[in-house]
């Protein structure tokens, strides 16, 4: 049986990695300056870092979906 904390874990993280890209987006597109451009640097890499979880993270929340979608209610 799979808890759905796993799943829950799992889009929770992507919804994590979608706001940071979204954030990201709009340090990169600030007017530059000394600061802001080390702010869109160091964005750009976790963004970066981010990317290489999206995949794995799909696959398993796909395979928790799965496993959820055929545990029988406790009333049942």
């Amino acid at each position: 049986m799979c808890p759905p904390k796993d799943l829950q874990d799992c889009l929770g993280a992507l919804n994590d990695i979608s706001v940071h890209q979204k954030l990201a987006s709009k340090i990169a597109t600030k007017r530059s300056h000394a600061k802001s451009r080390a702010r869109a640097f160091a964005a750009g890499i976790v963004s970066g870092s981010e990317q290489s979880e999206i995949k794995p993270l799909l696959a398993t929340a796909d395979e928790h979906a799965a496993k959820f979608a055929h545990i029988r209610p406790y009333w049942t």
